[in-house]
């Protein structure tokens, strides 16, 4: 694991983590890892996958939290597909 950059947080340090085996981005929050992504944006994480699979057919959606930007940006990838 390489560290792209840090920053520092109202709740500790801010750590963007990218894995040199598959290009997996890490984003961690304190001694928290809050999202993860594939090297082409799509999240990880399952209940975001649960999330998209549900909204799927759906037209317009709003997200707020809840892995919003990887989810946005798969719904985006598949409206230019």
């Amino acid at each position: 694991m390489k560290i792209l950059g840090t920053y520092k947080g109202k709740l500790g340090e801010i750590a963007i983590w990218e894995s040199e085996q598959t290009g997996d981005r890490y984003y961690r929050e304190g001694e928290v890892f809050q999202s993860q992504s594939s090297a082409s944006g799509e999240s990880r994480f399952p209940y975001v996958k649960m999330m998209e699979a549900f909204l799927s057919d759906e037209n317009s959606v709003l997200l707020l939290g809840c892995g919003g930007a990887t989810s946005r940006r798969c719904w985006h990838a598949e409206a230019r597909a």
